[in-house]
């Protein structure tokens, strides 16, 4: 049989990704796309909790356990009617605050 290296990719909301996953996804050669749509404020408006808390705090600690594992990753960004205005302010965020360096933004109407 062939050597023939395998990777994954995984669309994820980021929330339940804890150290053991990370380790998993790097043991595995998978690569992540995290769904991240902007600021604290802009994020907890459109993803809840299944309590109908925000989960932003749950996202940002999924994604800082990725980037303490070396997983690749990139960031989907959606800005949408409610979000635009501060488009600037949330592309800002992305750039500094994620050490991904590919960001995809979405404008959904």
């Amino acid at each position: 049989m062939r050597n023939i290296k395998v990777n994954f990719s995984l669309q994820t909301n980021g929330m339940l990704i804890t150290d053991e996953w990370a380790e998993f996804f790097v043991e595995n050669n998978y690569s992540l796309g995290v769904s991240l749509d902007g600021i604290k404020d802009i994020y907890n408006m459109y993803r809840l909790s299944h309590d109908g808390s925000g989960s932003y705090d749950k996202v940002i600690h999924g994604i800082t356990c990725l980037e303490h594992h070396n997983v690749p990753f990139n960031i989907m960004t959606v800005l949408t009617n409610k979000s635009a205005y501060k488009a600037e302010t949330v592309l800002e965020f992305l750039i500094k605050g994620i050490s991904s360096p590919s960001v995809y933004t979405l404008l959904r109407p």
